[in-house]
């Protein structure tokens, strides 16, 4: 019987000139095929306390004692920013343009074409954030920031009314958790009904903002 994978095989020491015995190669023979069906049945254990696995698939009902720490080389997330003032007119929808990438890991954005989308590359669950202040000083009205998927799904709003921060303009702050397919794509956009144009404040590494980061 083998010793693989209960214990490590230790055949015993040969001597000069001492002849093969059948048994000897069916002792080898036997440790070959249980290390073979070992890892191919995927019975064979993970014992070393240095073991790398470069891909690793656990099934349903699966124990683990101790400390499982998961570690990825590929993060997938993106932080973008712009220095422009955007100007947004009484009661309607801007979508904000994100001309500057703070890091971009799955190439999400591109500032040459549709600058304004963070599109998913890849499939999975997503947090998706911004940050945007408003600058115009007016208490009249509410301020609005959303996100939509594909310019149709709104996955997050909210709303401020102006009049409640003590005459400063608003500051909003937004964030979500979405499946998102392949190629998924999300924009932020502001909304004002002050009565006149408004518009959000630029702040070096503050303010607007937006992210996403893949979470699952």
């Amino acid at each position: 019987m083998a010793n693989f994978p209960t214990s490590v095989y230790g055949p015993a020491s040969k001597s000069a000139g001492q002849t093969i015995q059948p048994a000897h190669v069916n002792d080898l023979d036997g440790e070959v095929a249980a290390i073979e069906a070992g890892y191919l049945n995927g019975t064979a254990r993970l014992n070393s306390s240095n073991s790398t696995v470069a891909n690793l698939s656990v099934a349903g009902g699966s124990t683990f004692t101790g400390k499982l720490i998961v570690a990825s080389t590929s993060a997938i997330a993106c932080r973008l920013t712009s220095t422009v003032s955007v100007n947004v007119p009484d009661q309607t929808w801007v979508a904000l343009n994100w001309e500057t990438e703070r890091f971009d890991q799955d190439g999400m954005h591109s500032t040459a074409a549709n600058s304004s989308r963070v599109t998913f590359v890849t499939a999975g669950v997503y947090l998706i954030g911004a940050n945007i202040a408003w600058s115009d000083g007016s208490t009249a009205g509410v301020r609005q920031m959303e996100v939509l998927v594909n310019d149709v799904t709104e996955i997050a709003l909210i709303r401020d009314d102006a009049g409640e921060v003590g005459g400063r303009s608003p500051i909003q702050v937004l964030n979500t958790v979405y499946q998102m397919a392949a190629n998924d794509y999300a924009t932020l956009r502001i909304w004002q009904d002050s009565g006149s144009t408004a518009s959000n404040a630029v702040t070096s590494a503050y303010t607007p903002e937006l992210w996403a980061a893949r979470v699952g």
